[in-house]
């Protein structure tokens, strides 16, 4: 579980395999009977915020609680669909690989207004495609770019959409500690603008996305990974404009988990 507390902006990779969690907690999602898991999100987050911040600072910092994971991890499923036999905690490749996928996501520079939305959605769209995962990129405006992609199942059930958005908001660089561009890693934390909010939860996206498709486990669900734009600046040029634009795109989808953790129907 993810937690802002005031300290500088980082991501703690070490504490836990958080990009195989979530694959693992992602898949569930996806390919269950009307899984929901609640009873597993409500333990992780009451693990998470009992557990000890480190020494605090002026600005925020994404920490990752080892006892919220395993509560996650170790909560019962109601009603598991025979359908999810993929364990990605056998696989650590994808969480070897995550620290090093952010930090080169939070290079670059998609502070809002600006237009480096466009290149994060190029990064993003050419990993999935590593894995043979088609994407799309839309423009609302010139470097206003939102990124898709869905991964196909049987169709038996409504889509899951995997959100997260691209932009950040302006970093005052006199108050970090490290350049909120330069994704430098101090003490087993990866600094920089984003990585909470929401750069990391999109990396985490992309790779369970991924292992989802490298299993090869059948599905009765689409899966649809959505990367938006503007989103600090309330969406307009992002979801707001996909919407309104490209509302085929989703109209199957059932459920929706955002940054906040939360399944949405």
């Amino acid at each position: 579980m993810l937690l802002e507390r005031p300290l500088p902006a980082a991501f703690p990779f070490p504490r836990v395999l958080l990009a195989v969690l979530c694959s693992t907690f992602f898949t569930t999602f996806a390919l269950g009977d009307s899984v929901v898991a609640r009873a597993a999100v409500n333990e992780a987050v009451h693990a998470a915020d009992s557990a000890p911040a480190a020494s605090p600072g002026p600005i925020f910092a994404a920490r990752v609680s080892k006892d919220a994971g395993q509560a996650a991890a170790s909560a019962p499923v109601r009603k598991p669909g025979p359908a999810l036999t993929a364990r990605a905690s056998n696989d650590k490749g994808q969480a070897a690989r995550a620290p090093g996928l952010l930090a080169r996501y939070l290079t670059i520079d998609t502070t809002n207004p600006g237009q480096g939305e466009r290149d994060a959605a190029e990064f993003l769209a050419a990993l999935l495609r590593s894995e043979g995962i088609e994407t799309r990129i839309f423009e609302a405006e010139e470097g206003r770019a939102s990124l898709y992609a869905r991964l196909p199942g049987s169709g038996k059930k409504g889509a899951v959409v995997l959100l997260s958005h691209m932009d950040v908001v302006p970093a005052d660089e006199a108050r970090w500690e490290h350049p909120p561009l330069a994704a430098e890693l101090d003490d087993g934390f990866l600094y920089g603008r984003g990585a909470l909010d929401c750069k990391g939860p999109g990396i985490i996206q992309a790779l369970a996305m991924m292992e989802i498709k490298r299993s090869g486990a059948a599905r009765d669900r689409d899966i649809i990974l959505l990367a938006s734009a503007d989103e600090e600046a309330g969406g307009a040029l992002g979801v707001g404009w996909m919407i309104e634009n490209h509302f085929d795109l989703f109209a199957d989808a059932d459920l929706v988990l955002n940054e906040g953790g939360l399944i949405h129907r």
